[in-house]
């Protein structure tokens, strides 16, 4: 499947789920469902890039381009200051410390 996803079948769960509503024909027979929906699993590695790139870099990104429209607008008032700039700053500096060793569980 795309991107490494997996469909799961209902004895791969184990004791406990056998309740779950499974898929009876088609391309997902047996595999978990509810309604059209049907549960789908992913290697690990997979799973933290796409974390990675959702929680980290594009929240980063977006700070970022608030951090320049802030610092542009203060410069194009010429002397105007952010009164957030310092927080920002520190922001960025504990944020390049801590994104090295994130997982995501």
């Amino acid at each position: 499947m795309a991107l490494g996803y997996e469909p799961v079948k209902a004895g791969e769960l184990g004791l406990g789920f056998e309740g779950l509503g499974k898929m009876s024909s088609g391309k997902f027979e047996g595999c978990v469902s509810c309604n059209e929906m049907v549960l789908f699993k992913l290697p690990e590695d997979v799973y933290q890039e796409v974390m990675h790139m959702l929680h980290l870099e594009d929240p980063l990104e977006h700070q970022r381009n608030i951090t320049a429209q802030v610092r542009n607008t203060a410069e194009e008032r010429k002397g105007g200051r952010s009164l957030l700039e310092g927080g920002l700053l520190e922001m960025e500096k504990e944020t390049a410390k801590a994104s090295k060793n994130i997982r995501f569980s």
